[in-house]
């Protein structure tokens, strides 16, 4: 019998929790630790997709509210009865309360394994950075396995300890946004999808866009920095127009609508919407801290910050040759690598050590 141990229940982990649940039957049940997240509210209505027999792990909620975009950790409030379980699987966090539940498998000697994307100890609230460190060694050194989303969590698990990885790239429903079409023209429909966030990195692509015709930018998403994003667009004559949030369901036809997705985030686990992007045929420029850069072409990657090379890829893709050739090269690798029953295969070969 298998546990798998989850934070909040996104649309992505309950298709993919579905279709492993087809396959393991009663050999898996579920646990989710993470039903108060005030930035997940959107997506209770994903609940009712659920196909799998699953528990709620009670926790508290630690939050800092010394940050405009609040950071949270998660604590146990109980330790849950897993005695009957001869593996079970970690994912979420990585910080206290994967901890806690960790070090109880450890007491009881039942071996875990870990699930993750996250690739540097930067990631989330700054001011639980100290525990990271100590807390993932810890986790990495005692798992049988870490099954890593990206090659940069993969590398990120070694160098924290990690005694075996298993690189499992990340996947979720990806033929809901497949939309095939040709490029034309040199005038530039971008969009960006996500937060508006310091970490997101927004200015970045508006302070690029400075001085550039024949193009658009859309923003969708909301956040603390909006009021600061519009005054920025207002003062520099920007073409960008700001959509808001829009329903998720929504999104594959949102995408239909553009030429390209630029994600300059400074730290990004993975980033889902560059595989989403992907799919709908657009040809897309990311940071090189963003974990879904696997799957596009290293020519368009681009080092953090460095506005200069990221105006330099925008004006790249004017040409549509290009943006056609870039959208094959992607949609191939994510084809063959990120198929979400593929997945699951790989998920289900770990688990049994094969």
């Amino acid at each position: 019998m298998i546990a798998f141990i989850s934070n909040y229940p996104t649309p992505q982990k309950i298709y993919l929790f579905n279709l492993l649940y087809e396959n393991l039957k009663d050999e898996i049940i579920f646990f989710f630790t993470d039903f108060s997240n005030p930035k997940r509210e959107s997506w209770k209505k994903y609940i009712d997709e659920i196909n799998f027999p699953y528990e709620i792990i009670e926790s508290q909620r630690i939050l800092n509210k010394f940050s405009k975009d609040i950071g949270s950790i998660l604590i146990l409030k109980k330790i849950p009865d897993l005695k009957k379980f001869k593996k079970v699987v970690i994912s979420g966090g990585l910080n206290i309360l994967e901890f806690q539940i960790a070090k109880s498998l450890l007491n009881l000697k039942i071996p875990y394994f870990l699930w993750i994307e996250s690739f540097n100890l930067r990631e989330g609230n700054s001011l639980f950075l100290p525990f990271r460190y100590l807390i993932r060694k810890f986790l990495f050194n005692n798992a049988i396995s870490v099954i890593c989303g990206s090659k940069m969590s993969l590398e990120h698990a070694k160098r924290l300890g990690a005694k075996n990885v298993i690189l499992n790239w990340t996947s979720f429903n990806i033929y809901k946004f497949d939309y095939n079409k040709l490029h034309n023209g040199n005038f530039l429909k971008m969009l960006f999808v996500g937060r508006l966030i310091r970490r997101k990195r927004i200015f970045d692509i508006l302070k690029a866009l400075k001085g550039l015709y024949e193009y658009k930018l859309d923003i969708v998403g909301s956040g603390h920095l909006y009021d600061k994003l519009r005054n920025y667009v207002q003062k520099n004559k920007l073409c960008v127009e700001f959509k808001g949030e829009v329903d998720y369901e929504k999104m594959s036809e949102i995408y239909k609508n553009y030429d390209i997705l630029i994600l300059p985030s400074e730290s990004e686990v993975f980033g889902y919407v560059v595989i989403e992007a992907i799919m709908s045929s657009l040809a897309v420029i990311v940071s090189n801290q963003v974990g879904a850069k696997d799957f596009v072409r290293e020519d368009f990657h681009f080092k953090v910050g460095d506005i200069k090379i990221l105006r330099q890829k925008i004006l790249k893709l004017r040409d549509h040759n290009l943006r056609n050739e870039l959208v094959h090269y992607s949609k191939e690798l994510v084809l063959k690598h990120a198929k979400p029953e593929d997945w699951v295969n790989r998920f289900i070969k770990a688990l049994r050590g094969q």
